[in-house]
């Protein structure tokens, strides 16, 4: 009995051994021989004679070869030539494509591993195994199915003519960029991801366009890994509802205008993701622990209120960000423009807090508007509205409707090209420069209060002008305030505190100095800059009125009274009769 098991045993052995040597022997390479019959089919064409079969490798020199029908090949070798197969070739193990074209209907197999380095591949074709994409081009249409993957690892450029689905995974990972090609016609070079389709970037390099069409639809997984440096979308990218895109190492920037950034965004701890040419904003975007995504450049608008978070920074630092709704508390502002739709808080600002950016528009506050930034149009401030501003510059202008209140304040800077003011100004802190030749009107029954020891002084060219006819006072600080631009006052300016000093004396203009002149007991009221003097002036006890340097010229309407000092102590002084009475005169020139 063991003796007949024993010989079963052996026979099974051996007819396995031989099963596997005929399969062995079975797998032929051939090698297409003929330049004058182009058919795949016939025997006679191939060195040895046959027809390459699904076990078989397939080596493809020079020529034309043509399959008219479907075939199965183990390993495609082409390095010249062309291969045409409109009814369909599957590739079921794998080869080596280095050059000539490779054209019809290809499937590359579940179990194939197929190499492109330097073959041309059109046509419509489908990849449901590996393909490694060195080098070359591909055009028409290209499929990955969920089982396919393509490796991007070559050195050089790749560039894709074709459409292109994924459904499978596409590891982008050599160290050359990867060139979209759209002209519209022949070629459509475009991406669309699909739901469940994986693309990694694994590199630093650039996705590129070529005419400006080219586009990446993203309705999957778009994910940065591996490399530290960045990987740069610059073709037209929308991120669908069900798109990912989440960047686990280095930083990933989108470059391309007219994107659509839906679906979720994702920066992990200490990376980075950046938006620098604009696009629409309605997905969510998390920044993980020391992460930042900026939004950095171009115009972005919002299609529905976007979500931010996280714990790291997402940012508006450069470009213009066209709100639909209420700015989002999440959204940190560093820098840039806000755009305020026309129907935003009903119209006009009832409540906004505005800082490191700039508000662009013409705009109107009803209620609170709290800026740390600039204005590039025109600021309306209506009665009963107040501007809390901090720093920035206001090249539209301002106006203050009487009830309207403007406050300046801190320690920066404040540029304003224009100010028409009916309401209140209060100055509390910070230097402002009137800009642009422009003037800065304070009408009838309006105040502005000076609470500060700082400049108000001219931008470059010294045309800029104070006109009151209001109300100018400065009040509750001890030191002083220095104006700089040219004084025409019909109006009333008074001293309670301090020293203030009208200094108009770079451009050598003529302040018109009339209306009501007063400087309270301790205060100091002071003219550097010379100026037709035609209105009264009066200095309380203890007070002084002072005229230091610069042209003065007296007109007959001119009174000094009040039981303080009215002294000239420099500058230089016509006198129209021998004598101004309650002037004292203590230095500069009289001229008879």
């Amino acid at each position: 009995m063991k003796k007949i098991k024993t010989h079963l045993i052996f026979a099974l052995l051996v007819a396995l051994a031989a099963t596997a040597f005929n399969s062995s022997a079975q797998a032929t390479l051939f090698t297409f021989t003929n330049t004058a019959d182009t058919n795949w089919f016939v025997a006679a064409n191939w060195s040895p004679n046959g027809i390459p079969g699904s076990q078989d490798t397939a080596v493809i020199t020079r020529g034309t070869v043509g399959i008219s029908d479907v075939a199965t090949v183990g390993n495609l070798n082409l390095s010249g030539g062309t291969l045409s197969a409109p009814f369909g070739l599957t590739i079921a193990s794998g080869g080596n494509l280095t050059g000539g074209v490779l054209q019809g209907q290809v499937t590359v197999g579940p179990a194939a591993n197929l190499t492109l380095n330097g073959t041309g591949l059109a046509g419509t074709n489908t990849l449901a195994g590996t393909m490694n994409w060195l080098a070359g081009a591909i055009s028409g249409g290209f499929v990955i199915s969920s089982s396919g993957v393509l490796n991007l690892s070559g050195a050089g450029q790749v560039t894709q003519y074709a459409w292109l689905t994924n459904s499978g995974h596409i590891v982008w990972n050599g160290s050359g960029d990867w060139l979209l090609y759209n002209d519209g016609s022949a070629n459509l070079g475009r991406i669309n991801n699909l739901p469940g389709g994986v693309i990694d970037a694994q590199c630093n390099n650039t996705m590129r366009y070529q005419y400006g069409a080219e586009w990446f639809s993203n309705s999957g997984l778009l994910r940065k890994t591996m490399s530290t440096n960045t990987t740069t979308i610059d073709v037209i990218f929308t991120n669908t509802a069900t798109g990912t895109v989440s960047v686990q190492s280095g930083e990933m920037d989108f470059s391309f205008a007219n994107g659509s950034y839906g679906g979720i965004f994702e920066a992990a701890n200490g990376t980075a993701l950046k938006f620098n040419a604009g696009g629409v904003l309605s997905g969510s975007f998390t920044a993980g622990f020391g992460a930042d995504i900026s939004f950095h450049g171009g115009t972005f608008s919002e299609a529905s209120a976007p979500a931010f978070g996280g714990a790291g920074t997402v940012e508006l630092n450069g470009g213009t960000l066209a709100l639909q709704n209420e700015l989002n508390p999440n959204l940190q502002l560093n820098g840039g423009t806000i755009n305020l739709p026309p129907g935003f808080q009903g119209g006009v600002i009832t409540n906004l807090t505005v800082s490191g950016v700039t508000l662009s528009g013409t705009n109107t506050v009803t209620g609170v508007l709290n800026l740390n930034g600039s204005l590039s149009g025109p600021l309306a401030v209506a009665s009963g509205g107040v501007v809390n501003w901090s720093g920035g510059n206001m090249t539209g202008g301002v106006t203050i409707s009487p009830g309207g209140v403007l406050n300046i304040s801190g320690q920066n800077s404040v540029d304003v090209a224009a100010i028409t003011n009916g309401g209140t100004i209060n100055w509390t802190g910070g230097y402002v420069t009137l800009l642009y030749g422009s003037t800065f009107y304070n009408l009838a029954g309006a105040v502005f209060n000076i609470e500060c020891d700082n400049y108000d002084f001219y931008y470059y060219n010294g045309s800029e002008t104070i006109n009151n006819a209001g109300l100018v006072q400065k009040i509750g600080t001890t030191g002083q305030t220095l104006i700089e631009p040219n004084l025409i006052n019909t109006g009333v300016v008074v001293v309670q505190s301090g020293t203030l000093d009208f200094d108009d004396y770079y451009y050598g203009q003529s302040g018109v100095l009339g209306g009501t002149f007063l400087a309270a007991s301790g205060a100091t009221l002071e003219f550097n800059g010379g100026g037709n003097l035609t209105g009264n002036f009066t200095s309380a006890a203890g007070g002084q009125i002072l005229l230091s340097s610069g042209t003065f010229t007296p007109a007959p309407t001119l009174v000094f009274n009040g039981p303080g000092a009215n002294t000239m102590t420099g500058g230089t002084i016509t006198l129209t009769n021998t004598v101004i009475t309650n002037l004292q005169l203590e230095g500069g020139t009289v001229v008879l």
